[in-house]
C-alpha cells in the first residue's frame, strides 16, 4: 500500500509539472506509465505461461470480475500504443 501510495505521488508531480510545460515530464510519463506500467502488465500472464499452461485453459472457470480485469489490460496496452504510433 504504501509503495502504491508514493507511485500515485510521484505520478502526481510529473502530470502537474507536464501540465505546466515541462517537456520532460511527458517523456517521464511516456517511460513510467507506458514502458514499467506495461511491463507490470504482461509480466503475470507471460508467467503463466511459462507455468505451462496453455491459452486454451485460460478461460476455464473465469469469473465476470476477471474478464473485465483482463479487458482492461487489453485497453490499457492498445492506449499505450496507440500513443507510440
Amino acid at each position: 500500500m504504501l509503495i502504491r501510495t508514493l507511485i500515485f505521488g510521484a505520478l502526481t508531480f510529473i502530470i502537474m509539472k507536464m501540465y505546466r510545460g515541462k517537456s520532460w515530464a511527458r517523456i517521464a510519463l511516456i517511460i513510467l506509465l507506458g514502458g514499467i506500467g506495461t511491463l507490470s502488465l504482461v509480466i503475470d500472464p507471460i508467467k503463466w505461461l511459462l507455468e505451462g499452461n496453455s491459452l486454451g485453459t485460460m478461460f476455464d472457470g473465469v469469473e465476470l470480475t476477471s474478464l473485465l480485469f483482463a479487458a482492461s489490460r487489453v485497453v490499457h496496452l492498445a492506449a499505450v500504443l496507440m500513443l507510440l504510433l
